[in-house]
């Protein structure tokens, strides 16, 4: 069984949930809450962006697409569990974003804004890739491009 700090380093890797730098378990509302980070109470991370003063009423709940049960299975299973949350979130958003242009319209912000997170997903994937070794399985080939009826 994986432990929240395995879950919370798998999650900071992928970035799940986005533009936090650190996530914590706690069993209250800290009144005093630390920058950019998420708290994991009851079961759902939350966050505010007040630093003093805080109440459960200025938590907000923080948009996260991998749940720490299917986290848990991959850590478990000794399945890269990095490339697996990646493909994950790139499934999720790809489905997101079929409902929102379906609802909304290609222009709408909320596509753009999925679009770009999905792009920044697939990046990762890229990197991930490279740096790992495994590769995707695709061939390409290239060739010079012809300018002015010749190759340049």
């Amino acid at each position: 069984m994986a432990t929240f700090e395995q879950i919370k380093a798998l999650r900071l890797t992928v970035d799940d949930p986005a533009g936090f730098l650190n996530l914590l378990e706690s069993v209250t509302y800290p009144a005093t809450p630390a920058h950019r980070t998420a708290y994991l109470i009851a079961g759902r991370y939350v966050y505010t962006t007040k630093t003093t003063g805080a109440v459960e009423a200025d938590y907000t709940v923080a948009e996260y697409r991998l749940s720490d049960a299917r986290i848990t299975e991959w850590i478990d299973s000794g399945a890269d569990a990095v490339q697996s949350a990646y493909r994950a979130i790139l499934t999720k958003l790809g489905n997101e974003m079929t409902v929102v242009r379906n609802q909304a319209g290609a222009e709408s912000t909320q596509f753009t804004a999925l679009k770009d997170l999905y792009d920044y997903y697939r990046g990762l994937i890229a990197d991930e890739s490279a740096v790992s070794g495994s590769s995707a399985g695709k061939w390409a080939r290239s060739t010079a491009p012809e300018v002015a009826g010749g190759n340049v």
